[in-house]
């Protein structure tokens, strides 16, 4: 089992527990402030978050003359089905 498996377990079991993805929630960013959004637009911001990284990554990788690898989440779907 690889060390992904518990957390996202975690990730998925939060949001089967969660009746309204449009309930407004609060977060507080230590330079920002406070902000009251919608628990659909946090999920849409770490799903944007993740993608940024992989691209920075990738971006690196290509620097460093390596070749780029696949980054779209579509290909990891592809991949993990191929395992299966």
């Amino acid at each position: 089992m690889d060390g992904y498996a518990e957390p996202a377990k975690l990730y998925k079991a939060f949001f089967n527990s969660q009746e309204d993805m449009d309930k407004l929630m609060a977060t507080d960013h230590t330079t920002i402030g406070r902000l009251e959004t919608h628990l659909s637009e946090l999920v849409q911001l770490v799903v944007n978050h993740g993608t940024y990284h992989r691209r920075n990554l990738a971006s690196m990788i290509r620097q460093q003359g390596y070749p780029s690898v696949p980054t779209d989440y579509i290909m990891y779907l592809y991949d993990r089905q191929a395992e299966n």
